[in-house]
């Protein structure tokens, strides 16, 4: 089921949400394999290839607190990759925990529950309106996919909550997301922040929904 079954938008939240990634086929993403790992020059050299550019990331909570990293690409395409070592100690070893299409990106500055936020399901474990009158945001939601007989086929939705700590440290909950909108904890991160290039999209989010552009298959939400 794609994200925007998943995340479905109504004609008034749809007005609020405009185009930042294009749609050109040459422009996407697949040169990495989810579930694989590759020489970090190896996976450099796709992910410069693709054009994909880090927007977030954090330690992933493990004993050895791997360095993962979302990245995307300006057709909306990308990669959840993780490193060997912790964030700023370089990595030997770069692995594609999930590759993924649609993305949908969101301002932790806005305080609204993005509508595609909306529709993610209280599972008695994971609730969004709670997690946000704690302080939490929905930054990040796209659909994942693995490639099957040179065709894409749709996994489930990824979503990304960040939070503040009491320690003031900013954590992050990575989820799935199902067709019927049901999440599971996938992972957790630690040390959470927000790349230049995440704040780039937003930006440009803003000035297309101020223009009042045309919205397109993988959007995003600027603050309101």
């Amino acid at each position: 089921m794609a994200t925007s079954s998943v995340f479905r938008r109504s004609a008034a939240a749809a007005a609020m949400l405009v185009a930042v990634f294009g749609v050109a086929a040459n422009a996407q993403a697949g040169g990495l394999e989810a579930g694989k790992c590759y020489s970090k020059a190896a996976a450099e050299a796709v992910l410069a290839q693709e054009g994909q550019k880090p927007i977030f990331g954090g330690d992933r909570i493990a004993d050895s607190k791997p360095a993962n990293i979302f990245f995307v690409n300006d057709s909306g395409y990308g990669y959840n990759i993780e490193g060997d070592q912790s964030l700023g100690i370089p990595s030997q070893k770069l692995c594609a925990r999930a590759a993924y299409k649609n993305v949908h990106i969101n301002s932790r500055d806005n305080p609204e529950i993005p509508s595609w936020g909306q529709n993610i399901k209280n599972n008695g474990g994971i609730d969004v309106h709670k997690a946000y009158q704690t302080g939490g945001r929905l930054v990040f939601a796209a659909q994942s996919y693995s490639v099957k007989g040179g065709k894409e086929v749709d996994g489930q939705a990824i979503t990304v909550m960040a939070g503040s700590t009491e320690s003031g440290r900013t954590d992050a909950a990575v989820w799935s997301v199902s067709s019927a909108g049901v999440p599971d904890d996938l992972f957790s991160m630690v040390k959470f922040s927000v790349f230049p290039h995440m704040n780039t999209l937003i930006a440009q989010a803003q000035a297309q929904r101020n223009a009042s552009l045309s919205n397109g298959t993988a959007v995003a939400m600027a603050p309101r």
